[in-house]
């Protein structure tokens, strides 16, 4: 469904732990994940964007906190769901996700301007 996130929990490397999300926007339809993967539907939209989690992941995910959320066997790295699932997430009011997601995606069209421009 549109707003869906979907986390892998199973790959990674060694230089780039599990955990890696993408924001699913689109049309709603019938779709299959593979086993390293899982998605995470926001139940309750009026207390947590869709977008502001993805972009909260995301910064844990960059932070190298990830790694803190895996097991490695045999070469596969898997995410430990429960301390996936539990870790703490910090919740503004939804107009300050709001606020934070517009400054996070003006930044990134800057940057993307700059990319362009070189």
């Amino acid at each position: 469904m549109n707003g869906d996130l979907i986390v892998e929990k199973s790959g990674g490397s060694d230089n780039n732990p599990v955990g890696r999300t993408i924001l699913y926007e689109g049309e709603g339809g019938v779709f299959s994940f593979s086993n390293f993967t899982m998605v995470l539907r926001i139940k309750y939209s009026n207390t947590i964007l869709s977008k502001f989690l993805y972009y909260y992941i995301l910064a844990i995910y960059q932070t190298g906190a990830m790694r803190l959320m895996q097991t490695q066997t045999t070469g596969l790295h898997n995410l430990i769901l429960d301390k996936f699932l539990l870790m703490p997430i910090y919740l503004p009011p939804s107009s300050e996700q709001k606020r934070i997601i517009d400054k996070i995606e003006m930044i990134f069209a800057t940057l993307d301007m700059i990319m362009e421009s070189l």
